[in-house]
């Protein structure tokens, strides 16, 4: 069965939007993507269009190349204004590119992707923090159907900073078993196949099949691969989708969530910030 990412980003922006209505002053978002990458240039489409819909003021910089001292400028006057509560910065950033020191140049109190070291570690010490727009949108996914089980065996596929480390926090706090798997783990196919639930984040295409899971898995796929025919995600959807129990699509499955749970973030930032 489809687990249906668009009819979950629907319902929390709607309530995201109905809670920006009743405010005098819009939260307001800022975005950085500097350079070409693919997936990168999606989701800041997406964002945009969302921010937008539901009332915020939205702020950007989108430029292919741009030297490091004048993206650390732009985060700076995005910390300084108060028309601004959360700022998300796209990752890769080309290689010249320092982005430890990008990502800690945005202010903890709107960095509402977790991007630097203050919400991280606190997350990782279970303090309030934000939670990374993609973990925390897998993880929603999971709690909407009724699929984030105590006890359940999950198979992280992908060891990232942005979605493998923090997703295997946020499963750890509901009391599930989980596995990170990576590049160098023995016999990937062991662990999946005993698997309740896999969720994929490595930005490459087919990792998974049928012969990787059993009948009665779950399978969050947050992988984004654009090539010239069309989107596809870490897993071989075409052998999956009549194999698992439930399944995220790509797209419309953990994307447009990640998306909503970005304004949701930006919202709560708005309520801590103008307190």
């Amino acid at each position: 069965m489809i687990l249906d990412g668009r009819k979950i980003s629907k319902k929390i922006t709607e309530e995201v939007k109905s809670k920006v209505e009743s405010l005098d002053k819009k939260p307001g978002l800022a975005l950085i993507y500097i350079g070409k990458d693919e997936s990168s240039k999606v989701y800041s489409k997406m964002i945009v269009k969302k921010a937008k819909s539901v009332g915020f003021n939205i702020e950007t910089v989108i430029e292919e190349t741009m030297d490091q001292e004048s993206i650390l400028d732009k985060i700076e006057s995005f910390n300084k204004s108060d028309l601004i509560h959360g700022i998300i910065v796209q990752f890769p950033l080309p290689k010249d590119i320092d982005e430890e020191k990008v990502r800690n140049a945005i202010d903890y109190r709107k960095d509402v992707d977790s991007a630097g070291v203050i919400n991280t570690g606190n997350l990782y010490l279970g303090n309030d923090a934000f939670i990374p727009c993609t973990p925390k949108a897998m993880t929603r996914i999971l709690e909407e159907y009724n699929l984030d089980n105590e006890g359940s065996k999950v198979v992280i596929v992908g060891r990232s900073n942005v979605v493998g480390k923090p997703l295997y926090e946020c499963l750890n706090r509901k009391n599930m078993t989980v596995t990170i798997c990576h590049s160098r783990t023995k016999n990937l196919r062991e662990h999946t196949l005993d698997a309740d639930i896999v969720c994929t984040a490595v930005g490459k295409r087919n990792i998974i099949s049928s012969d990787d899971v059993s009948r009665n898995c779950v399978v969050i796929d947050a992988g984004i691969n654009v090539e010239a025919d069309g989107m596809y995600g870490d897993v071989d959807y075409v052998s999956l989708e009549n194999h698992v129990s439930w399944i995220t699509p790509v797209p419309g499955g953990v994307g447009p969530v990640t998306t909503a749970i970005l304004l949701e973030n930006t919202l709560e930032a708005y309520y801590k910030n103008e307190a």
